[in-house]
């Protein structure tokens, strides 16, 4: 039995999800289908909050180990 772990997105990957979503956004408003358009900029705008969350995770392990090490 292996051991289960969870992996998370790198930001560079949010920030495409985010981008991808932005696109489809704009092909959606552009056939006319505002409520499709309006889900994914949804979309988008959660991508990059989940991005922010995750560079500060990242940044907060960082200045722990800094902190442990000094």
């Amino acid at each position: 039995m292996g051991t289960d772990t969870m992996s998370y997105p790198t930001p560079d990957q949010l920030r495409a999800h985010a981008k991808h979503a932005r696109q489809m956004a704009g092909e959606y408003r552009a056939e006319g289908n505002h409520v499709m358009a309006d889900r994914r900029e949804a979309d988008a705008d959660f991508y990059e909050e989940i991005c922010a969350r995750e560079e500060w995770r990242i940044e907060c392990e960082r200045a722990e180990h800094h902190t442990e090490a000094a």
